[in-house]
């Protein structure tokens, strides 16, 4: 088995996903919800999406335009798309807090919604790149340089590894 470049930083960002889906979910689901901490919680993930990003078309993107220039486009239009939809949650965010209270309530229902799909197109990118990129990257590179180029990454915001391990820790207790 080859390499996957995207491995330590997918998955984590996968899980802290999830489980602030799942923080978003019981905050929407309480009558009077005091929303600060899945606020900010969806902050830090959009923060950490940005870093993936910006880490991805920094050091993994640019190693496949020689090859693969429709596959960089590709990769490059889609996470022009998840940004477009990071800001909108910025913003659903910025109004929620400039909000009257009585408007929280059905702010926290849009920004679940808006969030939902966001985690869902992540999902998606994440699976796809693993898929396709990786196939790219093992065709013309060995994978003493692949862990080069994951060494240059700068991403696992403390942010994730702290939901990370929060939520290894909780599913940990729940199994026992």
């Amino acid at each position: 088995m080859r390499h996957n470049i995207f491995y330590t930083a997918h998955r984590p960002l996968k899980l802290a996903l999830i489980t602030t889906c799942i923080s978003l979910d019981e905050q929407y689901a309480d009558e009077n919800p005091d929303s600060g901490e899945v606020i900010k919680k969806i902050s830090e993930m959009l923060y950490i999406f940005k870093e993936q990003v910006r880490n991805e078309a920094t050091y993994i993107l640019p190693i496949i335009f020689d090859y693969e220039p429709s596959i960089w486009n590709m990769y490059t239009a889609q996470h022009h798309k998840g940004m477009n939809q990071l800001r909108d949650l910025e913003d659903l965010i910025s109004a929620f807090k400039k909000a009257e209270d009585e408007q929280k309530a059905a702010m926290i229902s849009l920004i679940s919604r808006v969030y939902n799909e966001f985690m869902l197109f992540n999902f998606h990118h994440t699976d796809d790149e693993e898929e396709v990129i990786n196939e790219i990257l093992w065709r013309y590179y060995k994978d003493n340089y692949l862990l080069e180029v994951e060494a240059a990454f700068k991403t696992l915001h403390p942010a994730v590894k702290q939901q990370h391990a929060t939520a290894v820790l909780t599913q940990t207790a729940t199994a026992a």
